[in-house]
């Protein structure tokens, strides 16, 4: 049988398999106790997400090949390196933005004197904040593919208010992902210390902000594949 063939037909067998599906997601939260998304590198560099969504947004840069990609939420910036490595193997003029309303100093300075530190470029402010926004349109016009990715503050407001700024970016074919949904498939309180929970979170953002947005929809297959995911549902696809 062709590989890929093959590999199809177990996707979706595995994605059928509801058993695994929730043994997946029990897994996911206890791992949760020992900050498993905080334990992996990238070129050097702490990136706070799952080493399955790593591999599968390098694979959409990849296969998509964004001249620019956005970035809300640096942290330590591992994530920003991450789709810097990808874009440098096809296209050296491309440019990496990471938008981040607290920049640690630290932070800054690995970055600016990381070997990819040519690649990208930190703008600090809010995402949501206008001034911001416009900072970020004004250098996306000098791009013809854009992909974007949100992974700040995830409450339902902030998100959605993302989602109607950066959405505007995005082109044709290239994708919007949206990080964290998986808040709204765990427990109510699950998250003790943060503000979003069930009702308030990226998900119920995506849901509300695709109600009337037509551009956009919903591509599962790399949550099909991956099961191990903070995403579900959260990769969008522009088709418009």
């Amino acid at each position: 049988m062709d590989i890929y063939k093959e590999r199809l037909r177990n996707i979706e067998r595995q994605y059928c398999d509801y058993t695994l599906r929730s043994q997946t997601l029990e897994w996911m939260k206890n791992s949760n106790d020992y900050k498993y998304c905080y334990l992996h590198n990238v070129a050097g560099v702490p990136s706070i997400q799952y080493t399955q969504d790593i591999v599968e947004i390098q694979n959409i840069i990849w296969r998509t090949r964004p001249d620019l990609i956005i970035e809300t939420g640096v942290a330590h910036g591992g994530s920003l390196l991450s789709y810097a490595m990808v874009m440098s193997a096809y296209n050296k003029r491309g440019l990496v933005i990471g938008i981040e309303n607290a920049l640690r100093d630290s932070n800054r300075s690995v970055l600016s004197n990381h070997e990819l530190a040519e690649y990208l470029r930190i703008i600090e402010g809010s995402s949501t904040e206008h001034s911001t926004y416009e900072c970020v349109k004004d250098v996306a016009k000098n791009y013809q593919s854009i992909m974007v990715i949100l992974d700040s503050n995830h409450s339902h407001d902030h998100v959605y208010r993302e989602l109607q700024y950066y959405g505007e970016l995005v082109t044709k074919n290239c994708y919007m992902i949206v990080m964290d949904t998986i808040i709204e498939c765990l427990p109510k309180g699950f998250l003790k210390s943060t503000k979003w929970d069930q009702g308030n979170n990226p998900l119920t953002a995506v849901y509300e902000y695709l109600a009337s947005n037509s551009r956009f929809i919903i591509d599962h297959y790399p949550i099909m594949k991956t099961l191990v995911s903070s995403n579900p549902s959260g990769y969008l696809k522009c088709i418009r």
